[in-house]
Formats: structure tokens, sequence, C-alpha cells
């Protein structure tokens, strides 16, 4: 696994912790901060704020969370 995909899953796990601790009357607030690409290659660098995005979208259907902005 990449160093990225070990990044997104630490933060999915993060997460998760943070949902299931959390009292089921509670919402978890989550802020979401864009990515820093640490390759060379252009072609990639949308991912930045393209993988914020859709943690973000992910984040925001659930009832039991609140983005921050």
């Amino acid at each position: 696994m990449r160093a990225s995909g070990i990044g997104i899953c630490l933060l999915w796990g993060c997460v998760a912790m943070g949902v299931i601790a959390a009292p089921a009357s509670a919402r978890t607030k989550v802020a979401v901060f864009n990515f820093q690409m640490q390759s060379e290659t252009p072609e990639w660098i949308w991912l930045e704020k393209g993988l914020a995005d859709r943690i973000t979208t992910d984040f925001a259907r659930s009832k039991r969370l609140t983005v921050i902005a």
C-alpha cells in the first residue's frame, strides 16, 4: 500500500473511532483539509483538492457527522 493509501486509511480509522465513541444523540464535528502532493507528477495535482472534496462529500452524507467548513 502506498503512503497516500495508508494516510487515507488512517484518516477513515480516526473518524470511525470518533463516530463509534460518540453518544448516539451527539454529532461528531469533522474538518477536512486539502492534501499536499509529494509527487512531482503534474497529472496528479488535482488530487490535492479532489481527495478532500470526495471525503467531505462522503462525510456530509452521514447523519452522525457534521462537516465544518
